[in-house]
C-alpha cells in the first residue's frame, strides 16, 4: 500500500507541475468553445459522447501545446525575460525564465502535446470515415494557429495578428470543427454554430488583449508589436471595450434575425462582468500616469508612492483581467445552454 501511495503522490505532483507550466488554468478559452460546439450538434440532432471527448482531448493538446511553444519563442526572443510583471493572469509563462526548465524540455513538451493531438485527430478521422479528411484539416489547421502565434517565420503575435488568431482559433475553427466532427456536414445548419461561435470568438481575443496591458512597454522593447503595443493607450483602452460589448450586439442582433435562439439572450447575464473589467482597466490606465506624475523622486515618500501606485494597478489590472476570463465562460455557457433548451423544448 505504501508503494502505491509513493506512485500515486508522485503523479500528483507531476501533474501539477506540467498543469502549472502549461498554463492549464487557461483551458476554459479552449474548452467553452468545445461544449458550445457539441451543443450546437446536439440540437441540431447529432451529439455522441466518445467523439466529443475525444475532440476536448485533441483541442486542450493543441492549446497546451501552443501555450508552450509561446513560451519557447517569447523566452528566444527576449521578450519574457525583460518583462517586470509577472501573475497568474498575465506576463507569461515563467518556466524558462526562471530556469525550471530548459528550452529544449520545453520543445520535447510541445511536441509530444502536438503527437498527442495528432493521435486524437487520426482517431476522430477513423470515426467520420468519408468525412475523416475534414476532421484533420481542422486539427491542421488549429495546430497551425497555435504554433505560429509566436515562432517564426510568421511570428504572428510580433506583427499584431495574434489577438485576432486566437479570436479566429478558439472560436469559429474550434467550434465549427466540434460540430463538423458530431454532424459530419458543414452546410446551412452550420450557420448557427457559426454565428454563435462569434462571441465567444471576440472574448476570447478580449482576454488576450487585456493581459497585454501590463506588458506594452517589454513587448515593445523586445518588438512584439501587438495591438495593444500599437495603439495609443485611449484607443486600446476604447478598444478593449469594444472587444467585451461587441458579443452583446452579435447576440442580440443575431437573435432578431432568427440565427440564434430567443434563449441566447441569457447570454446578457454576463454583461455586469463587461462593465466591471472596462471600469477597473480604465481606472488602472487611465489614473496611473497621473499617480506616477505625483510620485516625483525627490518627494518624500516619493517610493511609498510609486510603490502605491504600482499596487493599485496591478489589482485593478488582475479585476480587469479575471472579469474577462469569466465573462467568457459565462457567456459560452450560457450559449450553451441555450441551444440545449431548446433540444428539450
Amino acid at each position: 500500500m505504501k508503494r502505491i501511495y509513493k506512485h500515486v503522490c508522485t503523479f500528483f505532483r507531476v501533474f501539477k507541475f506540467w498543469a502549472g507550466a502549461t498554463r492549464a488554468s487557461f483551458a476554459s478559452a479552449s474548452m467553452v468553445p468545445v461544449v458550445l460546439g457539441g451543443a450546437v450538434a446536439a440540437a441540431h440532432g447529432a451529439f455522441a459522447v466518445g467523439p466529443f471527448l475525444l475532440s476536448a482531448v485533441g483541442v486542450l493538446a493543441l492549446h497546451l501545446a501552443a501555450n508552450l511553444v509561446n513560451d519557447y519563442y517569447d523566452y528566444t526572443s527576449g521578450a519574457d525575460v525583460i518583462r517586470d510583471s509577472h501573475t497568474p493572469l498575465y506576463g507569461g509563462g515563467t518556466i524558462l525564465v526562471d530556469g525550471t526548465l530548459i528550452p529544449r524540455q520545453v520543445s520535447r513538451a510541445y511536441r509530444f502535446l502536438y503527437a498527442a493531438a495528432l493521435l486524437a485527430g487520426i482517431a476522430l478521422a477513423a470515426m467520420r470515415g468519408a468525412g475523416g479528411a475534414g476532421v484533420l484539416a481542422f486539427g491542421f489547421a488549429g495546430s497551425l494557429c497555435g504554433y505560429f502565434y509566436t515562432a517564426p517565420p510568421l511570428r504572428l503575435s510580433y506583427v499584431g495578428l495574434g489577438e485576432a488568431t486566437i479570436g479566429l482559433c478558439f472560436g469559429p475553427l474550434t467550434v465549427a470543427g466540434v460540430y463538423f466532427v458530431q454532424t459530419g456536414r458543414l452546410g446551412a445548419e452550420a450557420m448557427e454554430a457559426l454565428v454563435a461561435s462569434l462571441p465567444v470568438g471576440l472574448l476570447v481575443a478580449a482576454i488576450v488583449f487585456v493581459n497585454e496591458f501590463p506588458d506594452r512597454a517589454s513587448d515593445g522593447a523586445a518588438g512584439k508589436r501587438t495591438v495593444v503595443v500599437r495603439l495609443p493607450l485611449r484607443a486600446a483602452l476604447a478598444c478593449y471595450a469594444a472587444l467585451v460589448l461587441a458579443p452583446f450586439a452579435v447576440i442580440a442582433s443575431a437573435i432578431q434575425l432568427g440565427l440564434l435562439p430567443h434563449g441566447a439572450a441569457l447570454a446578457f447575464l454576463g454583461l455586469p462582468l463587461a462593465v466591471l473589467g472596462i471600469r477597473n482597466l480604465r481606472a488602472a490606465y487611465a489614473t496611473s500616469g497621473t499617480r506616477r506624475a505625483g510620485a516625483g523622486a525627490s518627494a518624500p515618500g516619493a517610493h511609498e508612492s510609486s510603490t502605491a501606485c504600482t499596487a493599485y494597478v496591478t489589482s485593478r489590472q488582475v479585476v480587469a483581467s479575471i472579469s474577462t476570463i469569466l465573462l467568457h465562460l459565462a457567456v459560452g455557457l450560457l450559449l450553451s445552454l441555450a441551444f440545449v433548451v431548446q433540444l428539450f423544448s
